[in-house]
């Protein structure tokens, strides 16, 4: 898990989280700050299911879905949390869970306004649409994503035996992985041909497709880690194995790689590229927002509880309001500095 994070967090696809900042020096920043939370994160995550393991597992099996497993979370959300903890649970996940999505659907809305639709039109000789179109285009297109993905987790969470964590985890071993290598790689080697990411695609398909039929060769049973990792293996070998046709390439092709690094290396002017910062802005509006969501997490207090509970509950709210009481001050100090400018 680790590594197929690793590689789906550094590429291209991953690139908004860092076109979101102002500078490079953001972008370090936001990158870091990524790796802490991931990090941390992947060590908070498994204790609930473990809990739910070790205190109630003869509930979770008792859940009448594919995987009564996946239920793990939130029984043990439900049977340790104290009353009014649940609902804003409840509240959290959805709010992932759909910021995520929202994204992705923008994400791929934008790669076919702007990389398919003008790639076709270039095909066909014709002249794009304009811009406005193009967002109604993009519109379209998101909706129809939203429609895939509804119908696709129906599906899968119809099917006997599997649920959609195990969906999950196959799809991207199996899809996620051979898109997203070359999309790395290309980021740090760039003497490779113009066809290096569909040579090395193509050819992390087949250990891929192996994988989903369960076709065993030289004795791999295909879990999720053999998947990973000959999926990883194949498409860097391959990307890495074009290398040698990189001077066949026209000096055109390597002067447009070259203007991409070249850009790419150069650190962003902000005050000249952008205009004028507004991070006071952003602090006191998270801030400000952070402080009123900690302060109705505290009324939580008042909902009948034990000590031990309502302590909990303090303790959630407290974690909120000092974040967020270092966005306002960070706003503060930002406005004196713009005012001693």
């Amino acid at each position: 898990m680790l590594l197929k994070t690793a590689v789906s967090s550094n590429s291209m696809q991953s690139a908004p989280r860092y076109f979101a900042v102002k500078d490079g020096r953001e972008a370090r920043k936001a990158a870091l700050f990524a790796a802490v939370l991931m990090a941390l994160g992947a060590i908070i995550w498994v204790i609930p299911p473990m809990a739910a393991r070790l205190l109630i597992a003869d509930q979770v099996m008792a859940v009448n879905i594919a995987k009564p497993a996946e239920a793990s979370f939130a029984l043990i959300s439900h049977a340790l949390l104290p009353n009014g903890m649940v609902g804003l649970m409840v509240v959290a996940i959805f709010a992932a869970t759909m910021s995520s999505m929202d994204t992705g659907l923008n994400r791929n809305a934008g790669i076919v306004t702007e990389d398919i639709y003008p790639a076709i039109c270039r095909l066909l000789k014709k002249e794009p649409m304009s811009m406005v179109r193009r967002l109604r285009l993009g519109q379209f297109a998101s909706f129809c994503f939203g429609i895939a993905i509804i119908g696709l987790a129906l599906y899968f969470a119809g099917q006997d035996g599997k649920g959609i964590f195990e969906f999950m985890l196959n799809i991207g071993a199996m899809l996620g992985i051979p898109l997203t290598v070359p999309m790395m790689l290309c980021l740090f080697f760039r003497r490779v041909p113009r066809w290096a990411a569909i040579a090395s695609v193509v050819a992390a398909l087949i250990p891929s497709a192996l994988g989903f039929y369960k076709i065993s060769v030289f004795g791999l049973t295909w879990n999720f880690q053999q998947q990973v990792f000959v999926n990883i293996a194949v498409g860097s070998i391959v990307f890495f194995a074009t290398a040698p046709f990189w001077k066949k390439e026209t000096p055109d092709y390597q002067a447009q790689v070259d203007e991409f690094f070249t850009v790419m290396h150069t650190p962003v002017d902000f005050e000249k590229e952008v205009g004028k910062a507004n991070d006071g802005m952003q602090l006191r509006l998270l801030g400000g927002f952070g402080m009123v969501i900690a302060g109705f997490i505290a009324l939580l207090v008042f909902v009948p509880n034990p000590s031990a509970g309502r302590l909990a509950i303090l303790i959630v709210a407290a974690f909120i309001g000092i974040v967020s009481g270092l966005m306002l001050r960070g706003a503060r100090r930002n406005a004196r500095n713009a005012t001693n400018s």
